[in-house]
């Protein structure tokens, strides 16, 4: 085979790289980064859904409402209203599986219906925004049963769906 063919059907493995410029190079990477960076953010702001909520079983709804309790113990006051925005707290503020759910907002309602005759109602609110819920939004609560005081239930909210009981517990 005539040289001047070899080279033309079996180029030098060197004469074969595409030479990048410096600035192709380096938009290249800054393209990327702009693809990369927001998928990072998104996956790291990613909030419980109510679907991942409720694919749990009862134990472990159970397991919230022992810290649902123990948030109730700690932080209920003499007012009828009292509101928390997780994101001003520290990471020893809420209970693992109550930071696990991801609320924005976490309310305590009390009615005191007499001395002894006192209802709360802890409510776990995620994916709030302007102080209503957003559209992928929902509430984990945790309350006394109107008919019996003695009757707690854990049960999610959500806008245009009924509530939905997902435990209980007589105490």
């Amino acid at each position: 085979m005539p040289s001047n063919l070899r080279k033309h059907y079996f180029p030098k493995t060197n004469e074969m790289k595409p030479k990048l410029s410096l600035n192709t190079r380096v938009l290249l990477i800054l393209g990327l980064i702009s693809i990369a960076l927001p998928a990072l953010v998104y996956v790291s702001d990613r909030r419980s859904t109510c679907a991942d909520f409720l694919q749990h079983d009862k134990a472990y709804f159970a397991k919230v409402a022992e810290e649902c309790d123990r948030f109730l113990a700690e932080h209920r006051s003499g007012r009828t209203t009292s509101e928390f925005q997780t994101g001003d707290m520290g990471d020893d503020f809420l209970q693992p599986l109550i930071r696990e759910i991801g609320p924005t907002t976490i309310r305590i309602l009390t009615d005191s219906r007499g001395v002894t005759n006192t209802s709360y109602r802890l409510i776990l609110m995620v994916g709030v925004r302007g102080g209503k819920l957003s559209k992928d939004g929902y509430e984990v609560i945790w309350a006394n049963s109107q008919e019996d005081l003695r009757l707690w239930e854990l049960s999610v909210h959500t806008d245009g769906l009924p509530d939905l009981n997902v435990f209980e517990l007589t105490k």
